[in-house]
């Protein structure tokens, strides 16, 4: 995080407390963002997928090595208005070896936004090739992406497995009552969220491995830090995946 943006984050937890020490219970953003995504969508047969992707994209390509060949593939997106439930988005991959594509089937996509977009490609579980992180739904507060990875030649969506809050999409952003962040931990990924908790924030960050393309969480740390100390979690208010490690 840029240290105008640590100051930021810095001076506005602050004013919180100053303005009357919120509690979770009293705030009602402080459990989360008030558009919450639905439970986590089924893979859906799509019949016009083939179609969809062969139609014009959704926006300019952008460029990465995401089947971790050594070269540069073209990524972008493409929406089918008119495709059922779950079918109505899809990530498209142009590669050397052809084309790979999957659906975003999550049901509450803000298309009224302008989702879903490309957020970023980055190198995300340390293996060969980038990650896709596609914004997807956009709360009152927070930011919620997926994440897309090729594995064994197919272009799949990393599943959180356990009882995840929001299913396979990884949140980021929030309020003066919750901060949330997903970021890359060492070969795994981490998701952090932040309550105040009388004067202090309560931070809890979930760790979680990747095997094949399914997100296992490990453990979990819960700490009470101070507003002035919550610059120790970069993930806390920066866009998501933003501090992966380049590949070697």
């Amino acid at each position: 995080m840029a240290p105008v943006r640590k100051a930021a984050l810095v001076l506005t937890v602050t004013a919180m407390i100053a303005i009357g020490c919120r509690s979770s219970a009293s705030d009602p953003e402080a459990a989360g963002p008030t558009t919450r995504p639905t439970d986590r969508p089924d893979d859906p047969d799509c019949p016009n997928q083939e179609a969809a992707i062969a139609e014009s994209r959704t926006q300019g390509a952008r460029a990465g090595d995401i089947d971790g060949d050594g070269s540069d593939d073209s990524v972008d997106l493409t929406v089918d208005p008119n495709g059922r439930q779950g079918c109505r988005a899809f990530v498209v991959v142009d590669t050397e070896g052809g084309r790979l594509a999957q659906e975003i089937s999550d049901p509450d996509i803000s298309f009224d936004l302008g989702l879903p977009s490309v957020e970023s490609i980055t190198p995300v579980d340390g293996r060969p090739g980038d990650e896709i992180v596609v914004r997807i739904l956009a709360g009152a507060s927070t930011l919620f992406v997926g994440l897309f990875t090729v594995y064994e030649d197919e272009l799949e969506r990393v599943q959180v497995a356990g009882q995840p809050q929001y299913g396979n999409l990884f949140p980021s952003g929030g309020s003066v009552g919750h901060l949330e962040g997903s970021d890359c931990s060492g070969e795994g990924i981490m998701i952090s969220f932040a309550v105040p908790e009388g004067r202090h924030y309560k931070v809890t960050r979930t760790f979680y491995s990747l095997s094949a393309t399914e997100a296992e969480p490990t453990h979990t740390e819960v700490a009470l830090v101070r507003p002035r100390n919550l610059n120790r979690y970069p993930e806390l208010g920066a866009p998501p995946f933003s501090n992966c490690p380049p590949e070697e």
